[in-house]
């Protein structure tokens, strides 16, 4: 499955592959625009087919009704919504243009990294545990955003390598296909998001 997306304030590219012997992929993303500017959400429910499908879609539909909350409050909100599932790890990405800034949160393995226009590389912090089930203390890390800023969120079923040697001034699209392409482990769902910021003026009709 892929979705493309590119207005005002980013451009992104989503794309997801299920366990080679499943029919469905228990790893699942949201982008939604906010009060504040653009949530990325990254899930990988645990392990592969039906409970972990089941158990992204409840932390997706989650997200999206919170939304315009805190990060912080949306992984607890989550974490109390998946109690019943098998649980998920999950990360969270804010685009927040009102404050030319970039604030993010993880629980769980689901990796996101943020590529300046300079080649410097700031790694978003993870901490051990499983939303649904063992949560840790949250902290929320913001950073500067500045246009050009590229950010890719990726789940175990990719290689950590998938960020070497990428072509820095591709498009979203052709970034997460080629990290699709190319950097699979085959032995469970995956799934790549990689969005560039813009740093313009949000349209009035995406507010």
């Amino acid at each position: 499955m892929t979705s493309l997306q590119d207005h005002e304030i980013a451009e992104w590219f989503a794309a997801s592959k299920p366990h080679p012997h499943e029919n469905v992929c228990g790893d699942g993303y949201l982008v939604q625009n906010t009060q504040r500017g653009v949530l990325f959400c990254v899930v990988d429910g645990l392990g592969h087919g039906k409970e972990a499908f089941a158990a992204t879609e409840r932390a997706l539909h989650t997200v999206t009704n919170h939304a315009d909350d805190d990060l912080a409050f949306i992984m607890e909100s989550c974490n109390t919504a998946l109690k019943q599932t098998r649980g998920a790890v999950v990360s969270l990405v804010l685009f927040d243009h009102l404050q030319s800034q970039i604030s993010w949160v993880g629980v769980g393995n689901v990796e996101g990294v943020l590529l300046r226009p300079s080649e410097k590389r700031e790694w978003l912090p993870l901490r051990s545990g499983i939303v649904g089930c063992r949560m840790p203390r949250l902290t929320v890390t913001s950073l500067p955003l500045t246009a050009g800023d590229l950010l890719i969120m990726y789940s175990d079923g990719v290689h950590n390598r998938a960020v070497e040697n990428l072509q820095f001034y591709n498009s979203a699209q052709e970034i997460a296909s080629g990290i699709m392409s190319d950097h699979l482990r085959h032995t469970d769902d995956a799934i790549v998001l990689v969005a560039r910021y813009h740093g313009t003026q949000l349209r009035e009709d995406c507010r």
